[in-house]
C-alpha cells in the first residue's frame, strides 16, 4: 500500500460539504451494469460509505434488499428526501448481509484493516471493493495495489480486474468470496 498523505483530509465536516453540492448530475451513472454484475446472485446487499445513495437506489429498483451506512447526516437526509424507505442509517449494522459493497472508500481510510474485518464479518458470501487504480487526488489518503489485496486476503478466492471507464479515472474492482 503506498502512503499518499499523512494528515486525514477526510473530516466529516468536508464531506457534509461536498454532498451538499450534490445536484444529482454524477458520473456514476455508467457504473449500473458494472454493479448489476458484481451482484447477480445476491438478493441482501449492504453498501459501506453509501454517500448520496445512488447505488442502493439503483440496487433496491432491481429488487434487491438494501441497507447502507454513511456517516454524514447531510448526505442521509438527502437520501432519505429522494426516497424516505430506503434504509440508511450513520450506524454500523449487527447483522450479517449476503453481500457487501464498498465502493470508492477504502483510499480514504487510515487504518483499513480494521475496515476490511469489519466488512467480513458482517458479509455472508461476497465482498465487492473498488478503489481507484491510480494514484488519488485531494482527499484520497493511500493507493492500494493488486499485491496489497492479495496480501490481506490470501485465505479468500479473490478476483480482481482493472477498468478504464469512459465516465471517470481507472478503476481496480475486488470480488472477495468468503
Amino acid at each position: 500500500m503506498i502512503k499518499l498523505q499523512d494528515t486525514n483530509h477526510n473530516a466529516i465536516e468536508e464531506w457534509n460539504e461536498i454532498y451538499k453540492k450534490d445536484k444529482g448530475n454524477h458520473a456514476w451513472g455508467g457504473t449500473w451494469s458494472v454493479i448489476d454484475l458484481m451482484t447477480e446472485g445476491c438478493l441482501d446487499i449492504f453498501d459501506y460509505g453509501c454517500g448520496m445513495g445512488y447505488y442502493l437506489s439503483h440496487l433496491k429498483s432491481m429488487g434487491k434488499n438494501v441497507s447502507g451506512y454513511e456517516r454524514s447526516i447531510v448526505a442521509i437526509d438527502s437520501i432519505k428526501e429522494r426516497d424516505p424507505n430506503l434504509n440508511v442509517t450513520n450506524k454500523l449494522p449487527n447483522r450479517k448481509f449476503e453481500c457487501t459493497i464498498c465502493m470508492e472508500v477504502l483510499e480514504h481510510v487510515n487504518n483499513i484493516i480494521k475496515l476490511i474485518n469489519y466488512l467480513i464479518s458482517i458479509t455472508e458470501y461476497k465482498l465487492i471493493i473498488t478503489v481507484p487504480n491510480t494514484k488519488g487526488g485531494r482527499y484520497h489518503v493511500n493507493l492500494l495495489e493488486e499485491k496489497d489485496f492479495n496480501k490481506i486476503f490470501n485465505k479468500y478466492i479473490v478476483k480482481q480486474i482493472v477498468v478504464n471507464p469512459p465516465w471517470g479515472s481507472e478503476k481496480r474492482i475486488v470480488e472477495v468470496y468468503l
